[in-house]
């Protein structure tokens, strides 16, 4: 089997498998001015079996304006656009803080460029000659950050729990302040003071206390 039917039969089966757990239906928003470009994208997409529901846009007027309104689950956006390119759509996304991952299409890029992409954050690339392979950076890129908001919910419960036990080692540490000074007051007194439990069995008394029961008993 090809490389590129292999990555279409791997995407449709991932695709089918999250249709029948979720019944998820993904929106997909297409920055592309070729129509042409759009529509294949659009028919590999079909041909996975994908359930999505697809925004083509094609220049930077209202881009944030219609990402916002049509809440994305991933951005394709072709690297040459009518008054800007993909890395201005991306960043005019991270501005907005808008994190949506964010493929990028491209007819022919330097390896350089591609890589300067990824290090800005982009997800991942696709080449217009190989349109075949988009379901599966899709597949790819969606579960790659399924794992990572995962990775972040885990992490963000365990710093929720540390505070939480930095804030009762707190309580404790100042409950035994507290008592620490209590003991220290009550050892100081002369006065007698002692503490007993409702079946009065006595459960505290203090040097004074102990020295006039010596005495009491010492006299009797």
């Amino acid at each position: 089997m090809l490389l590129n039917e292999k990555a279409r039969v791997n995407s449709r089966a991932f695709f089918i498998f999250m249709a029948v757990m979720s019944n998820k239906k993904y929106r997909v928003f297409i920055l592309e001015d070729i129509p042409a470009d759009a529509d294949i994208m659009l028919e590999e997409l079909t041909l996975s079996e994908m359930l999505f529901e697809a925004h083509v846009h094609s220049s930077r007027h209202d881009f944030i304006p219609q990402v916002q309104a049509f809440r994305p689950h991933i951005i394709i956006a072709d690297y040459s656009l009518p008054g800007f390119n993909a890395l201005h759509a991306f960043k005019l996304l991270e501005l907005e803080n808008l994190d949506i991952p964010f493929i990028l299409i491209s007819g022919e890029l330097s390896e350089d460029v591609v890589i300067e992409f990824l290090k800005q954050g982009v997800d991942d690339y696709v080449m217009k000659n190989n349109l075949k392979r988009l379901p599966h950076a899709i597949n790819a890129v969606l579960k790659k950050r399924e794992i990572q908001n995962e990775k972040d919910a885990a992490l963000e419960e365990l710093r929720k729990n540390e505070i939480e036990l930095k804030h009762r080692a707190q309580q404790l540490d100042f409950l035994l302040k507290r008592s620490q000074l209590l003991n220290t007051i009550l050892e100081s007194t002369s006065d007698f003071v002692g503490i007993s439990g409702t079946d009065y069995v006595s459960q505290y008394i203090n040097s004074a206390g102990k020295k006039m029961l010596g005495i009491f008993r010492r006299v009797r």
